[in-house]
């Protein structure tokens, strides 16, 4: 990959199951969310092998 098609990925919208933050693509487990927490806007990258993606946290 070069530094254009790097730029040009879009964050796409984590998947929040049972307290966890995962990668819509891969399912790899991002973060841990508690009961009662918040986040608006929070940027995270995968870093799975095949993946490496940027993934937008908004719950």
């Amino acid at each position: 990959m070069n530094n254009r098609d790097v730029n040009a990925l879009r964050p796409r919208r984590a998947l929040v199951e049972q307290g966890q933050i995962r990668c819509p693509k891969c399912g790899r487990l991002l973060a841990r969310a508690c009961s009662g927490a918040e986040a608006r806007g929070l940027e995270l990258w995968c870093g799975g092998k095949g993946c490496r993606m940027p993934v937008l946290v908004e719950f």
